[in-house]
């Protein structure tokens, strides 16, 4: 695949709150047979990740931006969305307020963005809820982990902003390929629809310059 010439190359986002889990997401993609040790450290402004995705026939280049979550930094974070075509906006489905800030992130977006990208919001940690296992830590901090995001919730946000989403593990790998391979197809279908609108305005154009 590495030899071979992408049919295109896309710039995407990885935003939302810290630690929702967009770091040990792109961990996930690039290395699915990973595990998780628990540790995680966190992005200070932004961090590139360059990953081929096959689909069908085609293979497409993706540059995944993996941006810092904290407040001091989400200056730096609206300035990526400028020239970005794609967003995965990943939120906690255990923290109420990573959900309750996912407009505050809509807004960066829509004020920043030259053009309204493709979003794809990403209900991350989805293996968490319910389990009590105490060998499971995270960042050294042992707990038990209650869902406080359901599925309506989620539902209606998506449909406010005509978004779609993937419930994910960024730890036993659910949805994050499959979230990753969507992405891919709707901005290809939308690059083919943007070419083909463009190639009926010039056509028009030059019927009427022949006039």
């Amino acid at each position: 695949m590495s030899d071979t010439k992408p049919t295109a190359s896309y710039k995407v986002i990885l935003c939302g709150n810290h630690q929702s889990g967009k770091t040990l997401f792109l961990a996930k993609l690039t290395d699915p047979d990973g595990q998780f040790t628990g540790q995680t450290q966190a992005t200070v402004a932004t961090n590139l990740i360059c990953h081929r995705v096959s689909v069908g026939d085609s293979i497409y280049k993706l540059q995944l931006w993996d941006t810092a979550g904290q407040e001091a930094f989400h200056s730096i974070t609206a300035s990526y969305f400028r020239s970005c075509q794609g967003v995965f906006l990943l939120f906690d489905v255990t923290d109420l307020k990573s959900f309750r800030d996912l407009d505050y992130w809509m807004r960066l977006i829509k004020d920043h963005a030259n053009e309204m990208p493709l979003v794809v919001l990403i209900a991350n940690k989805n293996d968490l809820p319910g389990n009590d296992d105490p060998d499971i830590a995270l960042n050294g901090e042992r707990k038990s982990y209650k869902r406080e995001v359901d599925n309506d919730m989620i539902s209606n946000f998506c449909n406010q902003h005509g978004i779609s989403f993937f419930l994910t593990s960024a730890v036993t790998g659910e949805n994050v390929q499959n979230a990753v391979d969507f992405m891919v197809r709707k901005l290809s279908e939308n690059r083919r629809n943007r070419a083909q609108v463009e190639e009926v305005a010039l056509s028009r154009a030059q019927g009427r310059s022949c006039c």
